[in-house]
């Protein structure tokens, strides 16, 4: 319990600091999208700093970096109080909805206080290898787990939370991180459709299998999904109505998606396509090649400390992935050769031949309705659920969507398409840029 009270107050103070970094960008949004973000960035500004406090051999020095956090949460809290307090929603009816969502959050605390078991990833390497920089005091090389090269901005909440209150406190903060997940998925959608909307796509959203799953893990998806799904949302947002504000919003949030998973490529592939293109439709080439340059600038600065460490350690800022492209140290193109068949055992469409694109329609239908299609072992936590998939193709077919709306169709084509860079980062990068293209070709066809 107290790993998790922990986690909780330290994301609490974290909403302070990140209404230092991004007050004044979210101050019209609902209040829900304005604690979610700010708590998210928040989070993520305290998993970059322990990135350098570990490079520097300190994370056996907890105490003063417990202070900052605390005095810089307090600091924003007295600057930012009436921004986060202004403009409280009446509950009237919303209670209704706020019942709901307390018990679908509280229905996953035994989870956050019990050991892991079922949820391998979160034993294996996600807290393995915060225990194990935690035990060093640095972040060091881990060889043997090439999943410690990845982007950790979230792991390294996971050290703070083993160093106070063990697993319980790094599944804490994934707990808190689907709360903030949840609130700006609310939020952001009572920006533009109203309050009552804003509930039910809340709603709708914590509902979702895997995202109720995963709040009682420590996977980093979680997080992953706040920063990645917010810049795809808030790029949308500039296209609708041109607010400068929203593309350093989605610039920031797409750089902590980076700095969170490899996987951020894919959205922001789909995020700088689409600015491109819909301002290419009218005649503003240079408006969406300068947007998608400010968001993919500011991305990759965020996320850079990372890909450097890669870059500087193995002469590969993706490790372990393109190895056929950047070659990589203590790796092999035996390991590659590996890896790549080890990952084509998952999904639909992989052959003895190869990738079948034409299975792309199953794959997606499977992965909310039949997850036993797509994992190993098969786990009905590991759906989206079948409202993902009518709710997009009642959308796409109502005809009433708005420009905004288009585009986040439009991001969401491409960005599933672009899953199949998936076979890219096992060895295949021909197959990225075919499906790069097709990406594109599904932009088009979605405006």
């Amino acid at each position: 319990m107290v790993g998790f009270i922990f986690a909780v107050v330290g994301s609490l103070l974290a909403v302070g600091i990140g209404a230092l970094i991004i007050g004044r960008l979210v101050q019209s949004l609902p209040i829900g999208a304005r604690w979610g973000l700010c708590g998210g960035v928040g989070l993520g500004a305290i998993g970059l700093a322990t990135f350098f406090w570990g490079l520097f051999g300190l994370l056996g020095q907890g105490l003063p970096f417990y202070a900052a956090w605390a005095l810089l949460g307090f600091l924003g809290y007295a600057r930012n109080w009436g921004l986060l307090t202004e403009g409280k929603e009446p509950l009237g009816a919303a209670r209704a909805f706020l019942l709901i969502l307390m018990i679908l959050f509280l229905v996953r605390v035994p989870a956050v206080l019990s050991p892991s078991a079922g949820d391998w990833d979160s034993l294996s390497h996600q807290m393995a290898m915060s225990q194990i920089w935690l035990d060093e005091g640095r972040i060091t090389e881990i060889k043997f787990m090439p999943h410690s090269y990845f982007p950790a901005t979230i792991n390294m909440l996971y050290v703070w939370g083993l160093d106070v209150g063990g697993q319980y406190g790094a599944k804490g903060f994934s707990w808190m991180l689907a709360l903030f997940a949840v609130l700006t998925a609310g939020g952001l959608t009572a920006h533009r459709y109203g309050r009552n909307a804003g509930w039910w796509a809340a709603l709708a959203f914590a509902a979702v299998p895997v995202v109720l799953w995963e709040a009682g893990t420590a996977y980093q998806d979680v997080g992953h999904g706040l920063f990645a799904g917010s810049a795809l949302l808030l790029a949308a947002f500039y296209i609708g109505d041109r607010e400068k504000r929203w593309l350093l919003l989605s610039g920031i949030c797409m750089g902590l998606a980076l700095a969170t998973k490899y996987t951020g490529f894919q959205v922001g592939l789909a995020v700088g396509l689409t600015l491109i293109l819909f301002f290419g439709l009218a005649r503003e080439w240079k408006r969406g090649l300068a947007a998608a340059a400010i968001v993919g600038i500011l991305a990759l600065l965020i996320a850079s400390p990372w890909y450097g460490r890669n870059a500087w350690l193995t002469g590969n800022p993706v490790y372990p992935f393109y190895y056929s492209v950047f070659g990589g140290e203590n790796w092999s193109e035996q390991n590659s050769e590996n890896w790549s068949s080890e990952q084509k055992r998952f999904g639909i469409g992989q052959t003895n031949t190869g990738l079948n694109i034409f299975a792309m329609p199953g794959s997606v239908t499977a992965l909310a309705l039949t997850p036993d299609r797509q994992f190993l072992p098969p786990s009905p936590v590991g759906a989206i659920g079948p409202m993902f998939i009518v709710g997009i193709l009642f959308w796409m077919f109502s005809g009433r969507a708005k420009r905004e709306e288009a585009a986040v169709l439009a991001m969401l084509g491409i960005a599933l398409v672009a899953s199949g860079a998936w076979l890219a980062l096992t060895g295949d990068h021909q197959a990225f840029w075919a499906l790069a293209a097709l990406a594109f070709l599904l932009g088009v066809l979605l405006t």
